[in-house]
Parts: C-alpha cells; sequence; structure tokens
C-alpha cells in the first residue's frame, strides 16, 4: 500500500472522496449533505459540526461537499468553500473571504448581477473598517445611507434577489480553530455582516472550546450564530483498530520475522495498547513517534517491545518514567 494512502487519513491529510472512506464518516457526510439540499428555513441558516483537533473534519467536509456535487443539477447548490487558515492577519482574512465569494458567484451564471455587485460593495467596505472592528452591520449601513437608501430597503432587495435565483448557496468554513483569537473573531464578525439571507447555508467545522473561548473574550457566543450543530461521528473501535493497523504496517515494513512475533503482538495490542487508541488523535500522535523513533532502532530490537513501550512513553509518561529509571545500566 502507498504511503499516501496509509498516511491519509490524518487533520494534515483529509481525504477527498467517500470512496476512501475508513472510519464511517461517509454515510454521516451524506445524511448531512441530503439535509442541507432538502431543509426548509426562513432567513439562513448556520450549521456547525464540532470536533477537537486530528477528528478528521477536513475529510467529513470534502466528503459533504463530493456529495452537494452529485447531486442532481435542479438540487445542486452553490458551493463556496472557504478555508481561513491559509491567509495570516485580519485583514487578509477578510478580504480574501469576500473575494472568493464574489468569484465564485461571478462563475454562476443563474446568479443574478445585482448580487454579485452588492457582495462587491459589501466587500469594499468591510475591508477598509480599521482593526478592532466596529460593528460591521453599522459600515454596511453607511454604505448604503451613502447610496440614499436606508440599510433595511438594501437588505430588503438582496433578500428577494437572493430568493428569485433557484440555488442553495452554501458556505462551508473549515479550520477556524487554527486561527488566533482575534482572526477568529473577525472571521464571525465576517459571517454576522452578511444578513442570513433566504437560501443562504453557513457550514462551519471548528473545535468548539477554541473558538467559545475566542468569541467569550468579547461578549460573543456560538449559540447567537449557530442554529444547529453537531459533534462529528466517533468511529467504532473496529475501524480504528484497521486504520491503526494500516499505518503500522507502512512503519514496520521489512522488519525481520524473528523480531516480530504475531501471537505476542496480538495479546500486547488487545490487553494494552488497544485502550489507549480511542480516536484518530491518538492514531496520528502514536504513529508518528513510531515513525520518528522505529527506524533508529529496526533491526536491532524487538519490534513489539519497542512498540509496546512507546505507548508507554505516549500514553502513560509517568510509568514509563519509572520503567526508565529503574532499568538496570550494563
Amino acid at each position: 500500500m502507498a504511503q499516501t494512502e496509509i498516511n491519509s487519513q490524518s487533520a494534515n491529510n483529509p481525504l477527498i472522496t467517500p470512496e476512501q472512506d475508513k472510519l464511517g464518516y461517509a454515510s454521516f457526510a451524506q445524511y448531512l449533505a441530503d439535509s442541507i439540499c432538502k431543509m426548509k428555513f426562513s432567513g439562513g441558516f448556520a450549521i456547525a459540526v464540532y470536533g477537537g483537533w486530528n477528528s478528521g473534519k477536513s475529510t467529513l467536509l470534502n466528503f459533504v461537499i463530493n456529495y452537494l456535487q452529485q447531486k442532481p443539477e435542479n438540487e445542486q447548490p452553490i458551493i463556496v468553500h472557504f478555508n481561513p487558515w491559509l491567509f495570516s492577519g485580519n485583514e487578509n482574512i477578510t478580504r480574501q473571504f469576500f473575494d472568493q465569494l464574489q468569484d465564485v458567484l461571478s462563475q454562476v451564471t443563474s446568479v443574478p448581477k445585482g448580487l454579485k455587485e452588492r457582495i462587491a460593495d459589501i466587500a469594499n467596505v468591510i475591508s477598509e473598517i480599521p482593526l478592532p472592528y466596529t460593528k460591521a452591520t453599522k459600515a454596511v449601513a453607511k454604505l448604503f445611507d451613502e447610496e440614499e437608501k436606508e440599510a433595511s430597503e438594501i437588505k430588503e432587495e438582496v433578500e428577494q434577489i437572493v430568493a428569485q435565483q433557484p440555488r442553495r448557496i452554501v458556505i462551508a468554513i473549515d479550520d477556524i480553530d487554527r486561527l488566533g483569537a482575534d482572526d477568529i473573531r473577525t472571521l464571525f464578525r465576517i459571517v454576522k455582516a452578511i444578513p442570513h439571507f433566504t437560501n443562504v447555508v453557513y457550514l462551519l467545522f471548528f473545535n468548539k472550546a477554541v473558538v467559545a473561548k475566542a468569541l467569550a473574550e468579547t461578549g460573543d457566543s456560538l449559540e447567537k450564530i449557530i442554529q444547529y450543530a453537531f459533534e462529528i461521528p466517533t468511529p467504532d473501535q473496529t475501524s480504528l483498530r484497521r486504520l491503526l493497523f494500516e499505518k503500522l504496517n507502512f512503519i514496520m515494513a521489512d522488519t525481520p520475522e524473528e523480531l516480530f512475533e504475531s501471537n505476542r503482538w496480538g495479546n500486547i495490542y488487545l490487553r494494552g495498547i488497544d485502550h489507549f487508541i480511542n480516536n484518530i488523535s491518538d492514531i496520528v500522535s502514536f504513529t508518528n513517534a513510531l515513525t520518528v523513533m522505529y527506524p533508529i532502532v529496526k533491526g536491532e530490537v524487538n519490534a513489539v517491545d519497542f512498540i509496546a513501550i512507546e505507548s508507554l512513553h505516549l500514553f502513560c509518561p509517568s510509568i514509563y518514567e519509572k520503567i526508565y529509571n529503574n532499568f538496570p545500566v550494563s
């Protein structure tokens, strides 16, 4: 098996298509994609998917987008996939968000020109707001005042334009929790700056604890922004074992048979190591450690013993220290 395939299901190497699924995320992604297309709501709708680092959030989002793109033409939404982590600094995130939104909408013939122009206007004003932000909605209102229209009238106009165009707009934002606190607050201000227009769904993926803490510092909360939230599905133990063993097979390739006793490995794994492997993050941390350390001793130590000791080193460091400090030196 190729290294890229084995190492793919992690936060740094998310999978792209549901056919690659190893942890049972595909069915959840299909359910979420179906809901996004079929749900009825007044105004816009913000959906959050919560998960920790290395939990597979980016993989799940890729699967959702894949299923959305497979929908019949009359059901397929317009997808704006934005990853703010690719940009540094509040001003860049603001500018890039609106640039990408406008760029995607400009390529869709069914989107009225009026909507594209309004998005461009909002982008120009918000990108010029000095940091820290004043309320973005006030800046937008100022723009509308300059055009001698009340903000409420413009909002109604844009809502009508969006409602008339047949395709739902899905704005998917990933890796929010990898930003600094100021950038997190900026991103949510951007989301709030665009009124929740009918037929617009925000799909936000992030670590809830990290984002909630950043927003709380300025008195904001997720409950004011998110209409519905999911926790990322927890893979079953069988799927986790399968993924771990694939990675171990790659790391331990070319290990002499006499240094890897299969029966002993089975006993040590099921009676010990298996209890440490509860999520993708555990697999990533464990196999990363072995990737670095095992090549140094390959062919010189018993591989099963080495894996067992490294599992203690990572997951039970206090026990590892006791063993290390009391091991007789020859």
